[in-house]
Order: C-alpha cells, then sequence, then structure tokens
C-alpha cells in the first residue's frame, strides 16, 4: 500500500480519465446488450471529455458531451418522437462543433467519428451497432493519434479488437 502511495502524485488528470475512459470503452465492446452497450459507453465517454479537456483537445471535448446527451435519447428501446429530434439535434451539432473548434484533419476526424458513432447509438440491433462503431473507431484513432492521447489510441486498439471479435461471435 506505501508503494501505492508514494507514486499517488504522479497520477494526472489526464491519465487517471483516461484510463477510466479505456476501462469503460474496453467493457462496451464486450457487452452484448444494447442498453449495457451505451451504458458502458456513457460512463467511458464521461471520462474521456474530461480527458480530452486535459489534453486541450476541445473539439474531442465537446463530441462527447453531444455524444452523452446522444445516449440519454438512444437508450429507450421504443424512442418518443422528440427524442429522434433531438438526437438529429446533436449530430447537427457535432458538425457545428467540428466548424467551431476546427483544427484541420484533427476535427476531421472527430466530427466523422462522432457521425458514424452517432449512426451506431440509433442502431436498435446490436450487431448493426457494432458496425457503425467499427468505422468511428478508425475515425476516432485518427483524432486520437493526431491529439496525443495514448488512451485514446489504447481505448481504440482494445475497440477494433473488441468489436471485430463480438462481429465475428455476432455470426456464429
Amino acid at each position: 500500500m506505501v508503494f501505492l502511495l508514494d507514486h499517488l502524485p504522479a497520477l494526472t488528470v489526464v491519465t487517471l480519465t483516461g484510463a477510466v475512459g479505456l476501462l469503460f470503452g474496453t467493457a462496451s465492446t464486450l457487452l452484448r446488450d444494447r442498453r449495457a452497450i451505451l451504458g458502458a459507453q456513457a460512463a467511458g465517454c464521461t471520462a474521456f471529455a474530461l480527458h480530452y479537456h486535459a489534453l486541450g483537445a476541445h473539439t474531442g471535448t465537446l463530441m462527447c458531451a453531444l455524444g452523452l446527451l446522444q445516449m440519454g435519447t438512444a437508450l429507450p428501446a421504443e424512442r418518443p418522437r422528440w427524442a429522434g429530434a433531438l438526437f438529429l439535434a446533436t449530430v447537427l451539432g457535432g458538425f457545428a462543433v467540428a466548424a467551431a473548434t476546427w483544427m484541420g484533419v484533427l476535427s476531421a476526424f472527430s466530427a466523422a467519428g462522432f457521425a458514424l458513432g452517432s449512426l451506431g447509438r440509433w442502431q436498435s440491433d446490436p450487431a448493426a451497432m457494432r458496425r457503425c462503431f467499427l468505422a468511428a473507431t478508425l475515425s476516432g484513432a485518427g483524432h486520437n493519434g493526431l491529439a496525443g492521447s495514448l488512451f485514446g489510441l489504447c481505448a481504440d486498439a482494445r475497440a477494433l479488437s473488441g468489436l471485430l471479435w463480438n462481429l465475428r461471435r455476432d455470426r456464429e
């Protein structure tokens, strides 16, 4: 225990939030239930919003905030009409955020990942969700690489392997 306490000051907000985001992101790729997938994604998204904020990646921070709003509207299996309108507004908001915080390719990767993730979150079938998340993760890896997020890249690598594994399992 003393050993861990000796290194506690070395833990930063970037490290802690990245590790928590990685943990929940990994969990989301391994779950089978749609609501559980979205719940784990919401927890990871919250951690990564803080992580990106600490890194100064403003587009990623705001995209995570919009993603949280999306997950809340996409969670019910039977969605009221207003939820679809709010969900669409978050997609349009994602493009507005990318334009307002434009940092070139970094923002383009973030916006593309957000749009593909949005498409995935609206799916009712977990396999269809995973296919969209696969494409979103590839875009997210571009953002994370340019933003310098080691935890984001680790989460992307883990997400890709988990998504591919589950897509294979779904086919069998």
